[in-house]
């Protein structure tokens, strides 16, 4: 690789062993509750993309819980969100954004481009987790997975759903430690947006002899593999997206 500059990606903020400020984006998929509950234990800042919202409502059935664990903005288009819960969160003085003026981008992104343009989610501290990310209808994952490697290269973004937590990779080389408590250390792989050379180092089946230091989704891409480490180093032509199974599932 011609560029050895390190980038350095520390998901040890998982674990609480970082001073980050936490966001937690809440998608209109079905959340899973032992998973909120891990996230919430970071006391994140909580913010609904349009019907999630309706989604934390729902899952929060007690009142006291409705109170304690309150979004600070609802933003989208704001149609799949339900009159009682709107009229719940504006009494609870919740910011509502309606950006129904953009057409061209899903709620996730409407209410992703919102955040990051602002100062206070700008700065390399922040850490968002977006939760129903995957899963549901397939064009909806794929296209999360495109707008995620479209991401300047300073938001920190992790995308997760009830089994699996994936996050952008940049060209180049990097070095990756992992979360003990949420990552596990089976089950990972690497998803290349295009044809794209790579080599791995701590992993029990590496990349970077032929036929597998080329990776693209037309021909072979690496699935079900396996840390042998708690750090991971990797080289790339083109960025890529890791995914890491969820640790406390395979307790």
């Amino acid at each position: 690789m011609v560029d050895q500059k390190v980038f350095k990606i520390d998901n040890t903020f998982l674990d609480g062993a970082q001073n980050s400020k936490v966001v937690l984006l809440i998608l209109n998929r079905p959340i899973h509750r032992p998973l909120f509950d891990q996230f919430i234990a970071l006391s994140p800042e909580i913010i609904c993309a349009d019907g999630g919202a309706n989604r934390l409502y729902d899952l929060l059935e007690d009142s006291e819980d409705r109170q304690k664990f309150l979004p600070s903005a609802v933003i989208g288009d704001l149609d799949s969100l339900r009159k009682e819960v709107r009229d719940h969160y504006h009494k609870q003085k919740v910011e509502i954004q309606d950006l129904s003026h953009d057409q061209d981008t899903t709620d996730f992104e409407k209410c992703f481009n919102h955040l990051i343009s602002k100062e206070a989610f700008s700065d390399d501290m922040t850490r968002f987790l977006v939760l129903g990310a995957f899963g549901g209808r397939l064009d909806h994952t794929m296209r999360n997975i495109s707008y995620l490697l479209s991401l300047p290269e300073n938001i920190k973004a992790y995308f997760l759903d009830e089994y699996s937590m994936g996050f952008r990779v940049p060209k180049g080389k990097t070095e990756i430690k992992f979360s003990k408590k949420f990552e596990f250390t089976k089950g990972c792989g690497i998803i290349p947006a295009q044809t794209t050379r790579i080599s791995t180092n701590g992993l029990k089946w590496n990349l970077g002899q032929a036929p597998w230091d080329v990776t693209s989704l037309d021909t072979q891409i690496s699935t079900s593999n396996e840390r042998v480490s708690n750090e991971v180093t990797i080289e790339c032509d083109r960025d890529i997206v890791w995914m890491s199974s969820l640790n406390f599932l395979n307790e």
